[in-house]
């Protein structure tokens, strides 16, 4: 048994002149039976100042840790491993929620059948700009949608900023990898691979607030030098996702563009990159479009390398 509802997890760096959304948001929050936990992932301004003010007076439980600076798909880990909720939410430093967010988030798992249950990951819902624009124009079908996350963004077309909660003791079983380098794993893959297994329900409330002001990386300075990180997206979509390809043929193009450009920047040999390619059909679609990698590897390589 878990001590709370929900665990809202915030991953944050050199965040503090945002991450008070999230406080304020789980301030107002109609449910209260949930934790706070913060991972720092190195902040260097005065992101552990406010937190350990908010400590002291809030009304409910938060959690702080500091980590060296290694990325949000380090910090996720580190916070599973501490989470006491039965519920996970990733609530990103720079962005807010709606009061009844957690409430309605659970009153929608609640209406699947008990037998049906554990055939579940958790619940997904929409998300709304600061400006009360409703992100994505896919509708979901009343009152909600019940598919994997693959056919979700794929067959159903729901490919827009997505947020939600997913069972604490799924989320255990994929952990991101910790790979020597990098500072950021496509979560993409952890929630496909999860798709396998699980069905998540979409709705169409939108409960999260995405604000313009902050960039989206959380520990990412320089978004256009994943080199490392990219390849392993693009791997992921040539070699788990290949019954989509008639779904979505652009993707798989720029995957296998990609795959190449990326492996060649993150200094991966030519063979070793079709080697990790399992499907002929995609691996000749990445030779196919070597010309192209070529060129845009040579262009966005360092002019001091």
């Amino acid at each position: 048994m878990m001590e709370y509802t929900f665990t809202v997890f915030t991953p944050t760096f050199n965040r503090a002149a945002s991450i008070h959304r999230v406080y304020e948001s789980l301030q107002s929050q109609t449910f209260r039976d949930f934790e706070g936990l913060i991972v720092d992932d190195g902040s260097e301004d005065d992101t552990a100042d406010l937190v350990r003010r908010w400590i002291k007076e809030a009304d409910f439980p938060i959690t702080y840790m500091k980590q060296n600076h290694a990325g949000k798909h380090v910090a996720w880990n580190h916070a599973l491993q501490k989470a006491r909720g039965g519920w996970f939410v990733i609530a990103d430093s720079d962005d807010a929620f709606v009061p009844n967010a957690l409430e309605r988030l659970l009153e929608v798992y609640k209406s699947i059948p008990e037998k049906d249950a554990a055939k579940y990951r958790g619940v997904t819902c929409r998300c709304i700009t600061d400006e009360g624009v409703v992100v994505g124009s896919t509708e979901i079908p009343t009152p909600w949608l019940d598919a994997s996350e693959a056919d979700a963004k794929y067959i159903h077309k729901l490919q827009y900023e997505m947020w939600g909660m997913t069972r604490t003791e799924v989320l255990k079983r994929y952990l991101n990898p910790n790979v020597a380098g990098m500072r950021f794993y496509p979560e993409s893959i952890i929630w496909d691979k999860m798709g396998e297994k699980y069905l998540t329900r979409y709705i169409n409330d939108s409960l999260r607030i995405l604000y313009s002001d902050q960039s989206n990386a959380t520990t990412v300075k320089n978004v256009n030098n994943r080199y490392k990180e990219n390849y392993y997206l693009w791997r992921h979509i040539l070699n788990d996702l290949k019954k989509y390809a008639f779904n979505e043929p652009l993707m798989f193009v720029k995957a296998a563009i990609g795959i190449l450009r990326d492996g060649l920047l993150s200094e991966r040999r030519y063979g070793q990159i079709l080697r990790d390619v399992k499907f002929l059909s995609c691996r000749a679609l990445v030779i196919f479009g070597s010309p192209i990698a070529w060129v845009l590897a040579k262009k966005a390589k360092p002019s001091n390398s």
